[in-house]
């Protein structure tokens, strides 16, 4: 497939119904789909689901996005952005495949030909409307094609019109936030990214990564995952040969046996070789379908290498990194998949069990021997189920830290509201406390008291949640952030360092850290994990020994990080909206949780004191989504 076409086919066609787009809309991730194929998908999400549904998933990326009960499929989709750029690349495709008409023109039934193209209207214009168009007063910045210029596919990116921002619907995204790692336009940079350090213009931004090779490094890394799947398909390949061999070896031992045994058994020998046929074309078919899925996501990695390319040589700077974070979506999907799924393309041969009683009495058999499937790996998984969501009764709520009981009473601070909320093991709300200032994180010492971190304050303030009453206030030098409990020592967090401290405020030692340590947690050898910068996990003894870091381009603004019973870490990415399973020594074991399992910009996590829950401050703290384990050792 040439490259041109690599590229109009990500660009033009809609994933859900696999044609043309028909009044291009895209979701918050930037995935493009028909208007009617959103509307039919929604209709059919509700349909399964009832009225009340609340969320659906990109069918690309399965990020997922809030939906109000009760809305409107039809009005919900209508609502969405258009996309401008694969409807203008539609619309000018028209150039090599038809007559050029004057869509203006055109509208009043007069047949004119067309001269130019303009990107921001999507239309062609005849020489006569290119002359209004440049001297009307609304439409003279419009920028004006001619024909000439975009006949060669491969020239359409050159002349894309600006990606429009989707929240401020008239202005052009022309800023890059690096904090984030999100274009935006001015409104946005104005909003939601006046406190970040470094905001550019998309040109200066593309210079930057040209400047760092970052898309060259993302090339790499797509042809690091698509070697992986190649690796994998490989493997499973010689698998499908190797089940093959272990069924015609089977079939031989069936037979051996049949000619030591008397006519009776003809039946037997029949049905035995039908259930080999059965089981062998069963796990045959599995394979080949788990082969075909590793192959269409190899193919995907694959069209995003050229993709990458034509956009990097072709493309505006707004374009390019608006085409890149779809990419880097689309690859941390396919990471994320490759990570959990490699499994189900282990080897898998079969077996066959002889019945006991073939040597003895034949009236008394009823089979001749069992097939069964060995070498398979056992990929049921403990993967934790979004059980309950707590909510306080509180508007924006901005719940930052979270704790609980051995009763299984869990207790909440909300920064933005200054409070501190309990619930009951059900996730009902019973009791809340005003708390003079704002908090940030809560961790409980015993049946019935919890410490809070006040960081406005500089001071810890001690709880008493059985009937919401300030034991005491002790003031800190420090504005602090994330406090752990250790013994009968707490653990605070504070920009640059970590301190722990006797229980009554007494500082004991102090542990220099690079970055602010917005969370901290402990495990039972006297180490504690941190953040160490953006996107860094450190670990260090209490004695201040450096054990090791954890560095994942998937975990991007590291904020929540806590311990299972087994000593297993979890850490939180506020911006990649998912959880890390790390082993006790730093090595990541998958990513457990994700947008697909609705983790949105995830704030802090926390253990159930038996270990059966992950709690997390979910959608920047809106609420606490609670995820259930069934295997707990």
């Amino acid at each position: 497939m040439a490259l041109s076409n690599i590229v109009l086919e990500n660009l033009t066609d809609c994933p859900i119904c696999n044609e043309k787009f028909n009044l291009p809309r895209f979701l918050p991730c930037y995935h493009t789909y028909c208007q009617h194929c959103l509307k039919d998908y929604i209709e059919s999400e509700i349909e399964k689901h009832g009225k009340s549904l609340s969320k659906i998933k990109c069918v690309v990326c399965q990020s997922v996005f809030p939906l109000i009960p009760d809305t409107e499929p039809e009005k919900y989709v209508a609502e969405l952005p258009m996309d401008n750029l694969a409807l203008s690349i539609i619309k000018r495709k028209e150039v090599g495949d038809s007559e050029n008409i004057c869509y203006p023109c055109k509208r009043i039934d007069i047949t004119s030909p067309a001269v130019c193209y303009c990107s921001k209207c999507v239309e062609f214009l005849c020489k006569d409307c290119e002359k209004y168009h440049k001297t009307n007063k609304s439409t003279s910045n419009h920028l004006l094609v001619s024909i000439a210029k975009i006949v060669k596919e491969t020239d359409l990116l050159k002349h894309a019109p600006p990606v429009i921002c989707p929240e401020h619907r008239e202005s052009e995204m022309a800023m890059y936030c690096f904090s984030h790692e999100v274009v935006c336009c001015s409104s946005c940079v104005s909003e939601h990214h006046s406190q970040c350090k470094t905001v550019a213009t998309v040109e200066h931004a593309v210079a930057r990564f040209k400047e760092k090779r970052m898309f060259e490094a993302f090339n790499k890394n797509l042809q690091k995952s698509k070697l992986k799947y190649e690796e994998e398909i490989k493997k499973g390949t010689e698998h499908l040969g190797q089940l093959d061999h272990s069924a015609s070896f089977i079939c031989a031992e069936i037979e051996e046996m049949r000619k030591m045994i008397n006519k009776h058994f003809d039946d037997l020998e029949v049905s035995a070789k039908k259930q080999l046929v059965s089981i062998k074309n069963e796990q045959t078919a599995e394979l080949e379908d788990r082969i075909d899925e590793f192959r269409m996501r190899s193919l995907m990695l694959e069209d995003s290498e050229q993709v990458l390319k034509a956009f990097v040589q072709n493309a505006s700077p707004g374009l390019l990194l608006f085409e890149m974070k779809r990419l880097k979506n689309q690859h941390m999907e396919c990471e994320k998949f490759i990570h959990q799924s490699k499994t189900l393309l282990a080897k898998r041969l079969l077996g066959f069990e002889p019945d006991k009683n073939v040597a003895g009495i034949t009236s008394s058999l009823k089979h001749m021997g069992k097939v069964f499937v060995k070498g398979v790996f056992d990929v049921t998984r403990d993967v934790p189920k979004n059980t309950m969501t707590l909510k306080t009764k509180r508007k924006n709520a901005r719940i930052t830290g979270i704790s609980s009981f051995p009763d299984g009473r869990i207790v909440v601070t909300d920064e933005n509201n200054c409070t501190l909320t309990l619930f009951d093991g059900e996730g009902k709300e019973v009791n809340e406390l005003v708390l003079l200032g704002k908090p940030w994180d809560v961790a409980t010492l015993d049946r019935h008291r919890c410490v809070i971190t006040m960081r406005g304050l500089n001071v810890l303030q001690y709880v008493n949640v059985n009937d919401m009453t300030l034991l005491r206030q002790i003031a800190i030098d420090d504005g602090c952030w994330g406090v752990s409990v250790y013994g009968e020592e707490l653990v605070i967090g504070f920009d640059n360092k970590v301190e722990i401290f006797d229980f009554g405020g007494r500082s004991e030692h102090v542990i220099p850290c690079l970055g602010s340590d917005y969370y901290v947690t402990i495990d039972n050898l006297g180490r504690f994990y941190h953040k160490h910068h953006g996107n860094t996990l450190h670990c260090r003894h209490v004695s201040g020994k450096f054990a090791f870091s954890y560095y994942n381009a998937e975990l991007v603004n590291l904020t929540g990080i806590t311990i299972d019973n087994d000593g297993n870490i979890y850490v939180a990415g506020f911006h990649s909206n998912n959880v890390h399973q790390l082993t006790p020594d730093g090595t990541l074991t998958r990513i457990i949780l994700s947008g697909m399992d609705g983790i949105y910009q995830p704030l802090k996590l926390h253990f159930s004191k038996d270990f059966s829950k992950l709690l997390v401050a979910n959608n920047n703290g809106s609420s606490v989504a609670v995820y259930s384990f069934t295997n707990i050792s």
